[in-house]
């Protein structure tokens, strides 16, 4: 498993897993899945490590959130 790496304090680097419990996936591929389809959370990569950053998780959750929204 990767390192905890910060691209600053405010705005961590998480990993898959973490990044799976911030958005309450229970199943470990739906992020690749929605990966493949163009429709899942902008990964980052740093120091060679890639994952999530806090910030894009929170703008990404929001996103559906809203569309959701809309839609009903």
């Amino acid at each position: 498993m990767a390192p905890h790496i910060f691209t600053d304090e405010a705005d961590p680097l998480l990993s898959h897993k973490e990044a799976l419990a911030y958005l309450r996936f229970r199943h470990p591929q739906t992020l690749y899945n929605l990966k493949a389809q163009g429709r899942g959370p902008r990964v980052t990569k740093v120091a060679g490590h890639s994952g999530y950053r806090m910030s894009d998780l929170m703008v990404w959750d929001l996103d559906r959130y809203l569309a959701k929204a809309a839609s009903a």
